[in-house]
């Protein structure tokens, strides 16, 4: 099964997606997480992970309006 999880925020508010993303892997699912947001790390929080994932440009208040 394919799930699409959306990380808005900063890492404290992404990383929680992360940790979710790696637990359904475990189980079998296949997570993709696409951010939006102020990682200082520039979007690579993934990187240590196996899960995909991708670094949607902006900021959360510009993707709003």
């Amino acid at each position: 099964m394919r799930i699409t999880l959306l990380a808005i925020g900063t890492r404290g508010d992404i990383q929680p997606l992360v940790a979710l993303g790696a637990g359904l892997q475990h189980t079998g699912r296949h997570p993709i997480c696409f951010v939006i947001g102020h990682s200082r790390e520039g979007g690579t929080f993934g990187s240590g992970q196996a899960m995909d994932s991708a670094r949607l440009g902006g900021t959360p208040s510009r993707r709003a309006a």
